[in-house]
């Protein structure tokens, strides 16, 4: 289901790359949940906090206990990418990165 997908890898993604998309979460912030600061860490981390809570509230759990994600999981999701040899994003994100940021997720 791609609203599971969302709540669960969005967060997560967002906090891989928080200093390459700093600009972009923080004109979310504002501009979706009206969140602003001169700590701009404080304001991305409240805006990423927010969205989870939304997610929830549409009962979308975001913690990858709820799917069964297990670290077993992720190793096996790093394999098939590292096959494939798939970069993903403008960013370039490969099969290690994918590993990283899956294991960002809440658990």
């Amino acid at each position: 289901d791609h609203g599971k997908t969302l709540a669960l890898v969005m967060p997560a993604l967002w906090k891989y790359l928080r200093k390459e998309k700093e600009a972009k979460l923080l004109q979310y912030a504002d501009r979706v949940w009206g969140i602003r600061g001169e700590d701009t860490d404080a304001v991305i981390d409240a805006a990423i906090e927010k969205t989870v809570e939304f997610f929830k509230s549409v009962g979308c759990d975001a913690t990858r206990t709820a799917y069964g994600v297990t670290d077993e999981v992720i190793e096996k999701i790093i394999l098939v990418f590292e096959r494939r040899g798939t970069k993903l994003g403008e960013c370039a994100i490969g099969a290690q990165e994918i590993g990283q940021i899956l294991k960002l997720c809440a658990k």
